[in-house]
């Protein structure tokens, strides 16, 4: 098409007028495409854990801001650590944007390990958004009678946990090896909500979960004093946490830093969307739009200020891919220090 010649004011409108049509027809195509249909969420984790607030908060909300207003659910996949539900997605989960993965926090670490089987294309897939970071913390009861985690080391602190690949037993393997603390770990529970029974229950003193989660769970109890915060699995202090030593912090080698910074680092990933790699583009960039308006929407966020879910530092794809290219691309010399230091 020749376009010298024609005014350039004209010319914008015309151009203008062309991408409105070109978007308008996407658009259609979208909604044509979601009319009617059911998009799945798959949840690492069981009912009522810190993935599944975020899960249920976005099937509520999301229909309203894509194309079609497809009908959102939630399917809980909980299990070894949440590489089962990065595995099924990846293998076996629809592949046309009808079924979105809440990605493991660990996705991206376990995948630089070789924890997920070489099945898991994490590198391509088509992330979406962020909710928030989320930094796992190293908690006990009052009852417990511990007041820091210089005090891990003085005597045997039973913290109980989920599968050997979960954050709630690798995190304190990570303590024992990198910052000489003393803990039993006692595992076998199905998911956190059991972990955390069991301290109050007094089966055991603490255990390891995510930030975000206990403060939207169990905000009355930290208020009340009843949970202290030991350490936080995070190479720089979470704004709430302050005070609180870093597992890097706490690691007492300069090897033992690097190990304990990469595995923190998947605190970056937190609470984030994935797409499967083959979903067609326009529909993943009709996801993304969808995904932000979401996290923009007033009502939205009344809500999840009602709940006590936190939104920290909720971000698009660019700075995930960025997350998962910095986890892929870490030293074998790094990654060999926690292998032999998580049994792997």
């Amino acid at each position: 098409m020749k376009l010298s010649g024609i005014p350039n004011a004209i010319l914008g409108v015309a151009m203008a007028a062309l991408l409105g049509a070109t978007t308008s027809a996407r658009a259609d195509e979208i909604s044509e495409f979601y009319d009617g249909k059911t998009i799945k969420v798959i949840v690492p984790a069981g009912p009522a854990s810190g993935y599944d607030i975020y899960a249920r908060l976005m099937a509520e909300h999301f229909s309203d801001h894509l194309p079609g207003n497809p009908t959102v659910i939630v399917q809980n996949m909980p299990g070894a650590g949440g590489a089962k539900a990065a595995r099924y997605y990846a293998t076996v989960g629809q592949s046309d944007g009808t079924e979105l993965l809440l990605s493991p926090q660990t996705i991206g670490t376990d995948a630089a390990l070789g924890l997920l089987g070489g099945v898991v294309d994490v590198a391509n897939f088509n992330w979406i958004g962020r909710f928030t970071t989320n930094v796992p913390v190293g908690v006990v009861s009052s009852a417990a009678g511990i007041d820091s985690a210089e005090a891990l080391r003085d005597g045997e602190v039973v913290f109980a946990g989920t599968s050997a690949r979960s954050p709630t037993i690798v995190f304190p393997t990570a303590m024992n090896a990198f910052a000489d603390t003393r803990l039993k770990i006692v595992s076998g529970f199905d998911d956190t909500r059991q972990t955390f029974l069991a301290m109050l229950q007094g089966e055991a003193d603490g255990l390891v979960l995510g930030w975000a989660g206990l403060k939207a769970s169990n905000q009355e109890m930290l208020d009340a004093g009843e949970l202290k915060v030991l350490f936080q699995a995070a190479s720089t202090p979470h704004p709430d946490l302050t005070d609180v030593p870093t597992v890097v912090e706490l690691a007492q080698t300069e090897a033992q830093k690097k190990a304990m910074r990469f595995l923190a680092s998947s605190s970056g990933i937190g609470r984030s969307i994935a797409a499967h790699p083959d979903v067609p583009e326009a529909r993943v960039a009709a996801l993304r739009a969808a995904f932000a308006e979401m996290l923009a929407d007033p009502e939205f966020l009344s809500v999840a200020e009602a709940r006590g879910v936190e939104l920290v530092e909720p971000t698009g794809p660019e700075a995930l891919e960025s997350l998962i290219d910095d986890a892929l691309s870490v030293d074998d010399a790094v990654l060999d220090t926690i292998r032999s230091a998580l049994g792997l």
